[in-house]
């Protein structure tokens, strides 16, 4: 998780709250990596999809 936001800062992007949110509950150990990326693959076929 750390990785992640230490790459978006440098890149100069702030993450969402959402993104937080999500990443806090991989942190807190409410889901799998596996779990979340399912989730953004879910979320991305939405959005193209509108």
């Amino acid at each position: 998780m750390a990785e992640v936001l230490g790459c978006q800062a440098l890149e100069g992007v702030r993450p969402s709250s959402t993104h937080l949110a999500e990443l806090q509950r991989y942190a807190d150990g409410l889901v799998s990596l596996d779990e979340l990326l399912m989730e953004l693959i879910e979320c991305i076929r939405q959005c193209s999809a509108r």
